[in-house]
């Protein structure tokens, strides 16, 4: 068997798409989709505590990772590596001003 997912920076709202676009992605990487397949077992109450090693999670993972990846960014930059952050986010909120 073979898995596939969606993952995406909206939800479809016709309303919205005339503001902004969404991003998505279509994919079968095991590694992602072994990552989503986690998330809903979570969801659906048959793991309590998962362990993403690719996807952001909110509740898990992604504030603690995606500074790490940001450092990465400009460690690199400081050593006159090519460096690049591209972020698309619709609601983005920190609550540790």
């Amino acid at each position: 068997m073979k898995n596939y997912g969606y993952l995406s920076t909206g939800n479809f709202n016709e309303k919205t798409a005339k503001i902004y676009s969404d991003l998505g992605l279509f994919t079968s990487d095991k590694d992602i989709t072994r990552d989503m397949e986690k998330l809903f077992y979570f969801l659906e109450g048959k793991i309590s505590d998962p362990v993403f090693e690719n996807l952001l999670v909110a509740q898990f993972n992604m504030e603690k990772d995606f500074i790490k990846l940001i450092d990465n960014e400009i460690e690199n930059a400081s050593k006159g590596r090519n460096a690049l952050i591209i972020i698309k986010v619709n609601s983005l909120e920190d609550k540790n001003d």
